[in-house]
């Protein structure tokens, strides 16, 4: 991982927020394996898909705006099927032949490797950032103190977020 980006005026952020880039994610196409797009040999071009249903993630969010900008950038209005609120649903209902979506290749991997679903690349390509944006530490805290509650939480995620001793069945 990079190191933490800070300044609020090369970012934008109001002071006192940092940000740490964690992937830089290619945006495919997703599809039932029986749609006619399956068969496709090569990136699928936007302006093919503005007769097909499309499953969209919130608009207002995260990558939405991604995939919503994709037609818009071609002045085309895509034929919003479905606006969902997380990627499960998205890819439950291309699977179930909803409709098509356009996702974060990583989002799709097992599906895809699990014959559930085909991916492809688009073009235009487009990619999205995904960052995890937080507080600047104070420096106090990085001088040392907290770092007890940072191994604390460290050793929670290892376990899932669950405590050791609890059983679940």
């Amino acid at each position: 991982m990079r190191a933490s980006r800070s300044s609020p005026i090369q970012t934008g952020l109001p002071a006192g927020l940092v940000y740490d880039r964690l992937i830089d994610a290619e945006m495919v196409l997703i599809t039932h394996p029986k749609h006619a797009l399956a068969r496709s040999k090569q990136p699928v071009d936007i302006g093919r898909l503005v007769a097909e249903p499309i499953i969209m993630s919130e608009l207002t969010v995260g990558y939405g705006q991604v995939v919503l900008s994709l037609f818009t950038d071609l002045g085309i209005k895509p034929n919003i099927l479905a606006v969902v609120d997380n990627i499960e649903t998205i890819k439950m209902i291309v699977q179930s032949e909803g409709g098509l979506a356009i996702v974060p290749r990583a989002c799709a991997e097992n599906e895809v490797a699990l014959g559930l679903l085909k991916a492809f690349s688009i073009a235009p390509a487009r990619n999205v950032v995904f960052s995890l944006f937080r507080r600047r530490e104070p420096a106090v805290a990085a001088q040392g103190i907290g770092a007890s509650e940072i191994a604390r939480h460290a050793e929670s995620i290892g376990n899932c977020g669950l405590p050791r001793n609890r059983i679940f069945r």
